[in-house]
């Protein structure tokens, strides 16, 4: 590729050495000759981040004060890079591995050749089974505001995916979207930044796309645990009703009967399957929600 685009990868570390470092490791395997690389310490307090400074001296490392949540800690690194003209940023979630060096590459190539994409995925798979798929397409289902991973179809399509929101485990982004449409929201603090803010760049006439040719790995649930314990229950029951209120105009008409059953199926999803602990949490979350608690909560 004659004169490649700059990129910069950000990743976000909080208190956890471990998976960041795999993540760095597996990125610095990636072919890509224009590729810059900044971690973003979100208050950690266990000394992960400046053991990250030592120990990757071609990564640069910024530190947030506290933790900010997941857009709260991206932003000022995204903000840094468009100050810098930097083309294109992906951001990547710090258990995300790379089985393929070529896989920038071909992500901006697929960018160059349809510039009304505004954010690009490549296939997400599961660590450690990798023949388990975890993102391919997303939808919100306007009955209830909720966000969900569409199930994997018989046969994937192979090729370009349209998709409704794009989770910020491995996204590509054109710095033009942010200068357009804005940085993540921070009021979510963790999870349904990248709903909301995908909605928002879909207005603005950019395409979300999966590129299922090409692949990397996520360890579901490295930093924020299994969706029915406590942090994930009350983020989702909250930002849920925050979403439904941010976007009024696409709610269904059954919103009001449909978002009670949702809600209550959640909460016997946690009791059929042990997650107890997440139950209060949960319950809270929409308490929360419906007062329009904003920002972090009670968890982490």
């Amino acid at each position: 590729m004659e004169n490649p685009p700059s990129v910069t990868a950000i990743v976000l570390n909080w208190n956890n050495y471990e998976d960041t470092a795999i993540c760095l490791k597996s990125l610095q395997t990636v072919e890509y000759p224009n590729l810059d690389i900044l971690v973003i310490d979100n208050g950690s307090t266990d000394g992960s981040s400046e053991r990250i400074d030592t120990e990757f001296p071609s990564v640069e490392v910024r530190y947030n004060e506290k933790n900010r949540g997941f857009a709260g800690g991206i932003n000022p690194g995204i903000r840094q890079t468009l100050n810098e003209g930097t083309e294109f940023v992906w951001i990547l979630n710090n258990d995300t591995q790379f089985p393929e060096s070529d896989v920038l590459t071909r992500l901006i190539n697929t960018m160059i050749e349809h510039p009304e994409i505004g954010v690009l995925t490549p296939l997400i798979r599961e660590l450690p089974d990798t023949d388990t798929i975890w993102f391919w397409k997303g939808v919100v289902d306007w009955r209830t505001a909720n966000a969900d991973h569409v199930d994997i179809p018989t046969e994937l399509p192979t090729g370009l995916v349209e998709t409704e929101y794009i989770p910020n485990c491995c996204s590509l982004f054109r710095s033009s979207v942010f200068e357009e449409v804005g940085l993540l929201p921070e009021q979510y603090f963790i999870y349904y930044e990248d709903v909301d803010h995908g909605i928002r760049i879909r207005n603005a006439d950019y395409r979300l796309v999966t590129d299922t040719r090409t692949t990397v790995y996520h360890e579901q649930g490295g930093t924020s645990g299994d969706e029915i314990q406590p942090l994930f229950s009350y983020y989702n029951g909250r930002n849920t009703l925050l979403l439904a209120k941010r976007f009024r105009e696409k709610r269904k008409g059954t919103f009001p009967i449909c978002f009670p059953i949702w809600t209550g199926k959640q909460i016997g999803y946690r009791v059929l399957n042990g997650g107890y602990s997440g139950i209060l949490p949960f319950v809270r979350g929409v308490f929360d929600g419906l007062r329009e608690c904003t920002d972090k909560g009670p968890y982490p």
